[in-house]
């Protein structure tokens, strides 16, 4: 059996090139970038360092 996978979303969604982010907190252990619109995880720097940036205000 898998581990149950929990999603908790943290900071504050931001637009970015007119594509809608959240962050998400998984299972108390890191954090990923889901893109609302296309609903991938994002993978590109630029996009994870806005987000990271939004979680140190």
């Amino acid at each position: 059996m898998g581990q149950e996978i929990q999603l908790k979303e943290i900071g504050k969604r931001f637009i970015y090139e007119g594509f809608l982010y959240a962050t998400y907190e998984v299972n108390n252990m890191g954090w990923v970038v889901f893109n609302c619109d296309t609903q991938d995880i994002v993978r590109d720097e630029n996009i994870v360092a806005l987000a990271h940036e939004g979680l140190m205000l």
